[in-house]
């Protein structure tokens, strides 16, 4: 971990990232009654996006009507400024998953189940922003569904425009194919209207489809039983939900730049086609990936320094171990001199 001591301090940029435009000021007095409310240890044990996201909606408390203030506090004001984080039903999997699951060895079926939720959820967004034509606008989507400081609230709503954008963006679609198919005059308006919403509905279910069929077919990996493997494969996802000090949508564009080749943000048609020549392909992969985590951990707004390191990870394990080492600095600096 040689480069990583060469970029500290990482827990710098970890611990003390500073929201310079999302930042929320309180008066003294009002962050003293907000720790007061939270808890002092609780409230040190937060990261700085924690802190920023628990100040901006203690502010909106602040600047609530009494009537919703009163409401806020019957409730409990802690509860509202804390909300406690919902458990995963994964018995609420797709049934297509469920069965996949069901044929797996017993010992590996939770962790399977798991895996499952957590791809389900990924592979639908980023499914849905690669159906947005324009990449600014999936940019917009995105940074409204991981808002920062984060806020549950606004990121439900923008989820829910994303689902609006798909439909549109699908029906524009069939509807282009079904200009050069079906005249005006030879279809009813409300028969073409009926024919393009059941167009949509089924283009719509068979995506879904193939994402069932791409997580059946990462969920093969368990049928060995063997705790390691899976685990293994587990890990290289479930890794960046445990950077606590790093935002949700910073921990997204890491994710992103664990796998560059699943993000829908980037525009990388400047480099060409693929070479079929094997070596030539390989340079050309490592450059693809270099400058894809440069521009995606860039945008999240760590430090140069933190940028160009992880950007010169070359595979996908290496760049797991040097995150896996930013977690070992966020719990023990001393981990990493």
């Amino acid at each position: 971990m040689a480069g990583l001591t060469r970029c500290i301090p990482v827990l710098a940029f970890l611990a003390a990232f500073a929201f310079a435009e999302g930042r929320v000021e309180l008066t003294r007095s009002q962050r003293e009654a907000l720790v007061e409310v939270v808890g002092r240890s609780a409230w040190k044990s937060f990261p700085a996006w924690r802190q920023a996201q628990v100040s901006a909606r203690y502010q909106r408390y602040l600047q609530a009507p009494p009537k919703r203030r009163r409401m806020i506090e019957r409730r409990g004001l802690r509860s509202y400024l804390v909300p406690e984080h919902k458990r995963v039903d994964v018995s609420k999997l797709p049934a297509p998953l469920n069965r996949a699951i069901k044929e797996l060895p017993k010992q590996v079926r939770a962790s399977a189940a798991e895996l499952a939720f957590l791809r389900l959820r990924q592979m639908q967004f980023d499914r849905s922003l690669s159906r947005v034509p324009d990449l600014k606008r999936r940019w917009a989507l995105f940074n409204a569904r991981f808002p920062e400081p984060y806020d549950e609230a606004a990121a439900t709503r923008a989820h829910r425009a994303i689902r609006r954008e798909v439909v549109r963006a699908v029906a524009a679609e069939i509807e282009r194919k079904l200009e050069s198919k079906l005249k005006p005059k030879d279809v009813p308006p409300q028969e073409r209207k009926r024919r393009l919403g059941d167009l949509v509905r089924r283009t719509v279910q068979a995506e879904q489809q193939k994402v069932y069929e791409k997580i059946r077919r990462e969920l093969f990996r368990f049928r060995s039983g063997d705790p390691n493997a899976w685990r293994r494969y587990l890990d290289g996802y479930r890794f960046i939900q445990g950077i606590r000090a790093a935002t949700p949508r910073q921990r997204e564009l890491i994710r992103y730049a664990y796998r560059p080749s699943e993000c829908p943000l980037l525009d990388m048609s400047f480099m060409g086609e693929r070479p079929t020549d094997k070596a030539q392909r390989r340079a050309w992969e490592q450059d693809y990936t270099t400058l894809a985590r440069l521009e995606l951990l860039a945008a999240a707004g760590f430090p140069r320094e933190f940028v160009l390191y992880l950007a010169g990870t070359g595979s996908s394990a290496d760049f797991f171990r040097a995150v896996q080492g930013l977690r070992r600095a966020e719990r023990d600096p001393q981990s990493v001199r």
